[in-house]
């Protein structure tokens, strides 16, 4: 019976072996089975041989040894090398492709409006101290063939004020100026001309001690108690400019200029001036050169005047991306001391950052007429027949620093040394009259000028200018550069509110000054600090009021010695535009 069961096993063992084999030839599937065959095994030998007995301690505990991860890397071993190449051609075919655009309605734009174009502007106001005001002004519309303007300007004072010695006394002037310019359009250059009438009376109101019999300090002067210069100017100008656009071509800029004036009845200056300015440019460089002749002739000042005066001034430069430099001399003949002056003429100038930061060097010389136009315009209570010679600018050396922060930002930093002989200088003129003239006074004078300046522009809304200046002067004989400020601020403020309004202001200051006095020498004068507010409303194109505020302050200063400056003012009046 044992052994029928035995031989039932293995039978049964065997076809499941062969079924296995049978269904499938993978090696997980044949151990399995093998497996399993052995387990069967083992159960038919306990049953074939004697049976034993096993005594389990403790359950099973089965363990897992230590991994190690095996160091040795694959490597191929490979000797064989094959090279490799071929070549290939690419035959290009165009692809055709079609497309039709639909059609669509053209968009229309709007057009901008033309800014309105006035013919002119009439400008008047009145103001304290008996003071009108009136400007006028025309202009043709745009052209392209030609362009003209033409002015009035008036501005006279005809108050009083408190002098010095606690007196008031009439201390008015008047100005008048008329004129008209043109400009015709060729087609390589533009022909202009000028014309200009210039008309200032001003009163000597200024009182000095010296004429003890005068009463200065207890009299009160009116206007017919006063003695007046009236100056007269007549000028005309006629010229040619060039408008060449290429390199191709001499730039030229042709003129000729006469100015008359007069003082009183026996006092005459003629001026006449002759001009050419040329220039090549070839290349990287260009050439050119500055000549004039000027004619002057004057009658009744204490130096009678028939000469000619004759500056050359040839040049030469060159241009980079990123520089600039131009190298000439300046030339001048004064044919009544028969002397030949000659003067460097060179600039430099080197762009860093796109005009972000660009450090300028110059250094040069001229020689200066000092015409009687000019002194009177600068000091309109000097002798009547004062002459001032030529001043001789033997070395001015500047360089500094300049460019701009941002689109609205803009800086300069100069330092500028002046070399200058026979300067003049304002002194008190020695005369025994109760009358405040100016004489002058000549010595060389040394220079060192610091200047800084900072703009700010916000296209038309917002602009400020703020300037400040630093002098430092040296003098041969005179012990002090009278009338000359050591410390000058200038600011400029605009404000444009949604064009409806416009506020400005100004400021102007100037401190540490001296003049000389016949009586006490030299005076120090109290430093100067003018603020000027207006403002304007524009009611609509054509028509705005304004109102102006002069020495807000009212601070009680001189200009020039005995010459007190006008206290607050204010002036008010309208704009028409047509």
């Amino acid at each position: 019976m044992q052994y029928k069961n035995t031989h039932t096993t293995y039978t049964l063992l065997t076809k499941v072996i062969r079924t296995i084999i049978a269904n499938t030839m993978q090696k997980r599937t044949i151990v399995k089975s093998l497996f399993l065959l052995l387990l069967i095994s083992g159960g038919i030998n306990t049953q074939t041989y004697a049976q034993s007995e096993v005594d389990v301690e403790k359950p099973y505990e089965p363990a897992i040894e230590d991994a190690f991860k095996i160091s040795k890397m694959p490597q191929i071993s490979d000797t064989t090398q094959i090279d490799v190449s071929f070549e290939y051609d690419i035959m290009p075919s165009p692809f055709l492709s079609f497309f039709t655009p639909d059609n669509i309605k053209p968009a229309r734009l709007k057009s901008e409006e033309a800014d309105l174009l006035d013919n002119g502007f009439v400008r008047g106001g009145f103001g304290n101290y008996l003071s009108p005001i009136l400007e006028i002004r025309a202009h043709s519309k745009r052209s392209a063939e030609h362009h003209w303007n033409a002015y009035l300007l008036h501005e006279s004072v005809n108050g009083k004020i408190t002098n010095q010695y606690d007196k008031k006394q009439y201390a008015g002037y008047s100005s008048n100026k008329i004129g008209a310019h043109g400009k015709k359009m060729l087609p390589t250059a533009v022909a202009y001309a000028k014309i200009d009438f210039d008309n200032r009376k001003t009163y000597y109101f200024g009182k000095t001690l010296d004429d003890e019999l005068a009463n200065v300090r207890t009299t009160e002067f009116e206007k017919k108690d006063l003695k007046a210069l009236p100056v007269n100017s007549f000028s005309t100008k006629l010229g040619i400019n060039s408008t060449h656009m290429d390199s191709a071509h001499l730039n030229y800029r042709l003129y000729a200029k006469l100015r008359h004036t007069n003082a009183k009845t026996t006092i005459k200056e003629d001026k006449t001036n002759i001009g050419a300015d040329l220039d090549y440019y070839f290349n990287k460089q260009f050439i050119g050169t500055r000549g004039k002749i000027t004619y002057l002739q004057t009658a009744g000042l204490n130096d009678t005047l028939e000469h000619v005066y004759i500056d050359f001034n040839p040049w030469i430069g060159a241009f980079g991306k990123k520089w600039r430099i131009q190298a000439g001399v300046n030339t001048s003949y004064d044919q009544k001391t028969a002397e030949y002056y000659f003067y460097p003429d060179v600039k430099l100038h080197y762009n860093i950052v796109s005009f972000i930061m660009v450090p300028y060097f110059e250094y040069s010389g001229n020689y200066q007429l000092n015409t009687y136009k000019n002194i009177t315009d600068e000091n309109h209570f000097v002798l009547p027949s004062l002459y001032v010679k030529p001043t001789n600018y033997k070395n001015i050396i500047s360089g500094g620093l300049r460019g701009n922060v941002s689109s609205r930002l803009g800086f300069n930093l100069n330092a500028t040394y002046n070399n200058i002989e026979d300067q003049y200088f304002y002194i008190d003129a020695d005369t025994t009259q109760s009358t405040q003239y100016f004489d002058v006074e000549y010595d060389n004078l040394t220079q060192m000028k610091f200047m800084a300046e900072v703009s700010w522009k916000k296209s038309e809304t917002f602009n400020v200018l703020v300037q400040a200046t630093y002098n430092q002067y040296s003098l041969d004989s005179l012990s002090q550069p009278y009338y000359m400020p050591i410390y000058e601020i200038n600011t400029h403020l605009r404000y444009n509110i949604k064009n409806k309004i416009i506020l400005t202001s100004d400021l102007f200051y100037k401190g540490e000054r001296y003049a000389h006095d016949l009586r006490y020498g030299d005076i120090h004068l109290k430093d100067i600090i003018d603020l000027n507010v207006g403002g304007e409303y524009l009611y609509n194109h054509y028509l705005s009021a304004f109102v102006q505020f002069n020495n807000i302050l009212a601070q009680k200063r001189f200009e020039w010695n005995n010459y007190r400056l006008l206290g607050f003012r204010v002036t008010a009046g309208a704009t028409y535009r047509f």
